[in-house]
């Protein structure tokens, strides 16, 4: 390969790896290259935290997962990867003439031991991540660290589980306002008509899922063509609407609709709530 061609394919690599990390809320810390060969070090829960850090950082692997497929048959490219979760020092290091917003401590060390453990095409995690039940995960075994005194377990990230996806059950209730909101606000829907982008706002907890749950189910029986729930609840019936579940403290204590005149978005509509 030539060094134009291998420098295209690198750019083209790191693309891959930037685009998925931005999307979700990712931070990118370093592209280094050292004893361990190319390291790219990313960051999920700082310096913006979200409640769902270990998922973000699992669909930014599953992402770079699909990408790499194409990649690697036309360029030979390869990864392996080490996934851990836990508490860290985090801040910006340096001086004034250079520095950089780091993160420290054992998790961090522990994610750059498993991946040099992993085989090319594999991606290890520690016990935090393997709980999470949106993904599946074999035991690997355990192993001694560099700088862990105790044997670790890890664990091999082996797809998606879409079984442990959200479900629930029993009646809903306490949220009819809100579920009307969303119900009216997706009617242009019906008409084939672009409706606009709904962003629910409230603290962990507080029954996001199950709105935007009940809110899929809700449109599945309304409009059968829509498709199943699962699909609904990612894409709301729709690709012209998109459901944002996140976590934000909000200071009010009733429940606000706002809506917003944003160029073609005329059905911009923001519900605030929580339990304050």
């Amino acid at each position: 390969m030539t060094e134009c061609a291998l420098t295209e394919s690198f750019d083209h690599f790191a693309s891959i790896i930037a685009r998925p990390g931005r999307e979700l809320r990712g931070y990118l810390k370093e592209i280094d290259f050292g004893d361990k060969g190319g390291v790219i070090f990313c960051l999920f829960g700082a310096p913006i935290s979200f409640e769902n850090n270990v998922e973000r950082a699992l669909e930014f692997v599953a992402a770079i997962q699909e990408e790499m497929v194409s990649l690697e048959n036309l360029t030979g490219a390869r990864y392996r990867i080490g996934i851990t979760s836990g508490l860290a020092f985090t801040g910006v290091i340096g001086s004034n003439e250079r520095c950089q917003y780091a993160a420290v401590g054992a998790r961090v060390n522990l994610g750059a031991r498993l991946m040099v453990k992993a085989n090319w095409g594999e991606v290890m995690a520690d016990e935090n991540v393997q709980r999470n039940r949106n993904f599946k995960f074999t035991y690997r075994g355990e192993g001694y660290y560099k700088g862990f005194k105790k044997a670790i377990p890890s664990y091999l990230l082996t797809g998606r589980n879409l079984a442990g996806r959200a479900s629930f059950s029993g009646n809903y209730f306490g949220r009819a306002t809100e579920l009307h909101s969303l119900v009216e606000f997706a009617a242009p829907l019906r008409e084939g008509r672009f409706a606009g982008v709904a962003y629910v706002f409230g603290e962990a907890g507080i029954g996001k899922s199950r709105l935007s749950y009940e809110f899929a189910d809700s449109c599945a029986t309304r409009w059968p063509s829509a498709g199943s729930p699962a699909k609904v609840t990612r894409f709301c019936a729709n690709p012209s609407i998109l459901l944002f579940i996140s976590s934000k403290i909000i200071s009010n204590k009733a429940l606000k609709i706002r809506r917003k005149e944003t160029g073609n978005c005329s059905n911009k509509i923001s519900l605030n709530y929580n339990l304050n």
